[in-house]
């Protein structure tokens, strides 16, 4: 099976790429991500693969972000679970799997501040996670109880979608 994740941010790629290691080997995975993508522009990007032959499943790793949610949610329509402050959504557009993994309101304050409080309002860490030197800064996170939590959580549901 082939699936596409677009992730948004430099934090939320980090987490694309923690999850598609849990993933079965079944799974061919390809991660996209620059840094001008922003949520609406990977909503944007989901609806350009429709006609994408090769990819039978896409997803988005992106943020609630604050304020208006309904761009989001007028994609993804169908709510498929909520695990603390990760959302996962799910639509069917043009005979294609679409999930989104949605952290309410942001990466920092879904997974960072759960394992700091601090973090979330810390000026050098928001600088770092928004940085390409996210991922060595996220990497020390890897074995933490929560962190896998989050993401057999994930797995989980994303398995039963695809």
């Amino acid at each position: 099976m082939n699936i596409k994740i677009f992730s948004e941010s430099y934090a939320n790629k980090w987490f694309s790429e923690k999850l598609r290691e849990t993933l079965s080997s079944s799974f061919k995975i390809v991660i996209d991500h620059t840094p001008r993508y922003g949520r609406d522009r990977v909503i944007k990007e989901l609806q350009n693969q429709a006609s994408n032959p090769n990819l039978d499943s896409i997803i988005a790793v992106i943020d609630y972000e604050r304020g208006q949610r309904s761009y989001v949610e007028r994609f993804f329509t169908e709510n498929i679970d909520k695990f603390e402050n990760i959302n996962i959504r799910y639509a069917k557009f043009k005979g294609k799997n679409y999930i989104g993994i949605i952290f309410d309101p942001n990466f920092e304050e879904a997974i960072l501040c759960k394992i700091n409080k601090n973090y979330h309002l810390n000026y050098r860490t928001l600088t770092i996670i928004k940085s390409p030197s996210a991922q060595e800064f996220l990497d020390r996170f890897s074995d933490d109880e929560r962190i896998r939590g989050y993401l057999m959580f994930t797995k989980e549901k994303l398995v039963s979608l695809l």
